[in-house]
């Protein structure tokens, strides 16, 4: 229960990882929340021909976005798009991204942000900001056809390279060239 009403609070929340608890406790109480709703129809609204759904209609009315910002979360979590969330839109493809949540999402961050399993993480509600190679090292500066710079930690330099390949915010190809230019400048 304490994974759904986090959901619902955040519920035009698209950004960050979902664990499978949480996604499962949103369409857990989603549906006990339907079966309540389809019993108040029956209950208060029937007229005999079973055709009344208003409460039933409200409860789904409600959870539409909430349901979407948990699934598109979901998928961040095993380091798929959540543009995957619209395949939901297709009859049969909206089973296949059911499936497609059911395994245990990347162990420690990604480029969604923290594991939300993680207790050491500080906060696994928030993403982190994935660190862009254009933020990670400023370039040489150059005066003329001189290029000057510091002297390089080479082996600080490449831990910290390698740490931000490590978390998915460099791509290999990225890493690739950014080594190079470390070394090229350290000597």
């Amino acid at each position: 229960m304490r994974w759904y009403l986090k959901a619902m609070r955040g519920y035009a929340r698209f950004q960050g990882r979902s664990p499978r608890v949480e996604f499962f406790e949103v369409f857990g109480g989603l549906f006990l929340l339907i079966l309540v709703a389809g019993g108040m129809d029956r209950a208060l609204l029937d007229d005999g021909t079973g055709s009344s759904m208003l409460f039933v209609h409200l409860v789904i009315l409600v959870h539409i976005l909430p349901v979407l910002a948990v699934t598109a979360r979901r998928l961040h979590d095993l380091d798929w798009s959540g543009w995957f969330t619209l395949l939901n839109l297709v009859p049969v493809l909206g089973f296949v991204v059911l499936l497609l949540v059911l395994p245990r999402g990347v162990r420690g961050p990604n480029r969604y942000g923290a594991d939300p399993l993680d207790p050491a993480a500080a906060d696994a509600t928030q993403p982190q900001q994935p660190v862009r190679p254009s933020q990670a090292a400023p370039p040489p500066a150059t005066t003329g056809s001189m290029a000057t710079s510091a002297p390089v930690n080479v082996i600080g330099e490449l831990e910290r390279l390698a740490e931000l390949h490590r978390t998915g915010s460099l791509s290999e190809a990225e890493f690739a060239v950014m080594k190079a230019q470390v070394m090229a400048r350290a000597g």
